[in-house]
This record gives structure tokens, sequence and C-alpha cells, in this order.
């Protein structure tokens, strides 16, 4: 699941980018952790990422990273808008696209989570696969405080199959009193977000509790998209954990994390950071590039990025979903988009943005190059400040090296190729009377082959 927004990490993590694409400090990102951990468990031709349109090229781009045969035919794109039942039942009508078994598993896994001991994962996952073949599986993790943040699983000590235990009840983010009182009973867990099942055991839950759901299923992916605004709105745990007529719950045998706020996730990073602070105490501070002096100032989050600044503090950090709810009514554009684009060629930033024209840094990647494409309501002017391109422009094709310069008229198909071994770096100023990037029509995209799924 690679499709969320990650509004509780916001300026960081946004609809655009959310935090498990963002790189940490070994260089690979949350998501490309959880790509590997499901090559241990799963052929990669049975890995499937449910994600959405905007996230779609970091999806791909990240995961043939990890394993570069990753195909493009395993990336569902789903409409936005809802819940991660929607997310699971994608995943499910692709297995009826492709004949799976009844006995078949599937699955569901957030791209969220910190797990650093991948062969107890898979040994915890292959055993709730085994569970699994009786009933729905969930994975439970070990608390360690009272936390609201989580569900919590009662299960049955007594009632155990193989590794797992029967659930005895799910209670969805309790407050910290209730949390407390899970917490001194013993036979309590925190839903880890992970739902394993067999394809038969998956259907045979739902057409119990939500027929109709289950009917749109069935029809694979078709039924799905035609079907989408149907599907409940809600998380897998609110429509189907709180409903099971049977669920099994499998401790995990490894350390978890989620990075759940800005305090754990910025240091997790591993950006130096250059901050002087006077006559306070206990501030966090992300501002890349940037030295931050704070005075009197204690117990607060600063983060500063190109064209948002958080200062909060820490008590309240974590109202951040709610506050980015209410920029978006307001309609401020960096609620849900970073001035920094990622492609599968690259990355782009947007320098500036008035009326009229738009400037960006484009740096293309060694090896890799954008699709033919055209413009039909702007303009580009391109200048090479690093490396050599090699550009295609309607029909000619020739190279320009730094401090060399070309004007793209309206309508001309044309692509950027970066044949060399050194990252390209060029500025690119848009003019036209629409800038948007919905402005572009590919005729030949290679990073997408074969076509993704879309619901």
């Amino acid at each position: 699941m690679c499709g969320g927004e990650g509004k509780r990490l916001w300026p960081l993590s946004r609809r655009s980018l959310p935090k498990y694409y963002v790189p940490l400090a070994d260089g690979e990102s949350l998501f490309q952790k959880a790509v590997r951990r499901a090559l241990r468990t799963s052929a990669v031709e049975d890995v499937l990422l449910v994600t959405t349109e905007v996230n779609k090229h970091s999806a791909l781009k990240q995961a043939r990273a990890v394993e570069s045969s990753f195909p493009s035919s395993n990336l569902i794109i789903r409409p936005e808008g809802k819940e991660t039942f929607a997310t699971l039942a994608c995943a499910l009508g692709v297995m009826v696209d492709r004949g799976a078994n009844p006995d078949d598993i599937l699955i569901c896994a957030p791209s969220d989570h910190v797990i650093e001991d991948v062969d107890q994962y898979e040994h915890t996952f292959r055993k709730a696969a085994e569970a699994a073949k009786s009933s729905v599986v969930v994975i439970g993790i070990q608390p360690t405080e009272p936390s609201d943040q989580f569900g919590y699983i009662e299960y049955d000590a007594e009632k155990q199959n193989g590794a797992a235990h029967v659930v005895k009840r799910f209670t969805e983010k309790p407050d910290r009193a209730k949390a407390k009182e899970f917490l001194d009973q013993g036979n309590y867990l925190w839903n880890g977000g992970f739902y394993i099942g067999s394809h038969r055991g998956y259907f045979d839950e739902m057409k119990k509790i939500m027929p109709k759901a289950a009917e749109i299923i069935s029809r694979g992916s078709t039924g799905i998209a035609e079907q989408f605004e149907d599907l409940p709105d809600r998380s897998i745990d609110y429509e189907l954990s709180e409903k099971l007529s049977q669920l099994q719950v499998v401790p995990a045998t490894f350390a978890w994390d989620d990075y759940g706020d800005l305090e754990s996730f910025i240091p997790a990073r591993g950006v130096d950071q250059e901050h002087a602070s006077f006559d306070g105490e206990n501030v966090t501070v992300c501002a890349d590039k940037k030295l931050v002096v704070s005075v009197g100032v204690s117990d607060t989050i600063i983060v500063d990025t190109r064209d948002a600044l958080l200062v909060a503090h820490k008590d309240h950090a974590g109202g951040l979903s709610k506050i980015v709810n209410e920029l978006k009514k307001r309609e401020h554009a960096a609620a849900d988009h970073h001035h920094t684009g990622y492609r599968p060629w690259g990355v782009y930033e947007v320098l500036e943005e008035e009326p009229g024209y738009v400037i960006k840094k484009i740096t293309v990647d060694p090896g890799c190059s954008s699709s033919i494409q055209k413009h039909s309501k702007r303009s580009e002017h391109w200048v090479v400040v690093a490396g050599t391109a090699t550009i295609t422009l309607d029909d000619k094709e020739f190279t320009l090296e730094t401090n060399e310069s070309l004007h793209i008229p309206v309508n001309a198909k044309h692509r950027i190729k970066n044949e060399t071994d050194k990252p390209l770096v060029l500025i690119e100023v848009q003019t036209g009377s629409y800038l948007e990037e919905d402005d572009v029509v590919r005729e030949e995209d290679p990073y997408l082959k074969e076509k993704p799924i879309r619901m």
C-alpha cells in the first residue's frame, strides 16, 4: 500500500511525496525497504504496488532501484479519496483478473513501517500465511507505551493455532487511559496494519458483511473501475477487523516503528542540521542548507522547506493532519505539493512561479530520458548548465553542451536524454497561458512499456 498522503509529517511529507518515498540516512526510503521485505516472501511478479496517479513515478522508480525487473504491469493506479479498504479491494481485483486459486495468499502490507530484522519478518509472515489457511490474520506488535495512535487487538491467550491466537476484540485508537488498562491486562497488541488472508478467506468474510463490495470485487479490475465510488470509504481496520466472524493474530517477533511523527522522522533522514539554541531546550529543527537560530524557545518543532515553514509546539504536533485538511480547504497548494517533483528520469525543482511563466531546475539521471511529448499551451526554453544533453525535437536529434540553449515551440514533439555517466542539469523556462503539469501528451514512455492497471 503506497498511495497515502503522510499528513502527520507535513511539510516534509505531502500528497505528492509521502514520507515513505523520502530517502533516509542510508539512502533508501521506507518504501524501498518494504519492497525488499516483500521479495522475501513473494516472487517479483507477485508483488503488487497499489498507489495513486500522483505517486506512480516514485513507486515504480524506487521499486526498480531495488529490483530492476519490476514490471510496470504490477503497478495498480487507484483513484484518490478513499481509505485502505479500497486498496485491499484493488489487490483482490487483480487476483481475480489473474485467475488466483482459492488458497492463494494475499499479504496486504503498509509501506511506512520500520523493520530492521528482515529474517524475523519473513519468519513471522510465513507463520501468518500458514494460519491464514483457516481465517484472516493480522500481525500484532508488542506495545511499548499506552499510545492513542494505534488500534488494539485483544487476543485469547488460551486459544492458539500454531503461532496464531484467536482475536477476541479489536478497538480502534482508544484514549490513553483505556490504552493503559489494555497494557495492564497483558493480552493486547498493537495492530500493525498488516493483513494476511487467502483469496477464499477474504471473499467468504466479505460476502457476509459487505455483499455489495464482494460482488464488485468479484468482477475484477473492470468491476472496481466501474463502481469504485460504491466501495466502502473507510480503512481495513474499520471495515473488516471489527466485523470479521473469525480473526487471528500472530505476534510479531521483530522490532517495529512507524516514524509516525516529525520528531522521530527528522533524525531518521540523517541530514546534518546547523542549529544554535539560546535560552531554550528540546527544539527539533529541519531546515536543509540553512542555519536556524532559536532564542527563548523550548519544546518546539521547526521545519523549513522552500515553500512552507512550520513552527509547532511538540504538544500540538500530533494534530498536523487536521491542519493540512484546513490548508486544503483554504486552497494552499503547499498542502499537497512540494516545489520538488520526482520523475522516473530524475527530479525537477520549481525556482520561481508567476502568472505566465515558471522557472525550473531539472536534473536528468545518468542513462535516463524523458518520454517523447508535446505541450499544447506552453513553450519551453532550455539552458544546459551541467553535462551533455541529447535532444529530440520533432524529426531532428542533436546534442546540447553546457551553456547552450534551445527553444521548444508549442506542440513541438521533444525528448531529452542523458547518455553520459554524470547528472545532466538544465534550467527550463516555461511560458504560456496554462502551465500546469497535465498539459502534456506523451507519445512514448520508456518507463511504462507494460501498461499499469488503472482502477
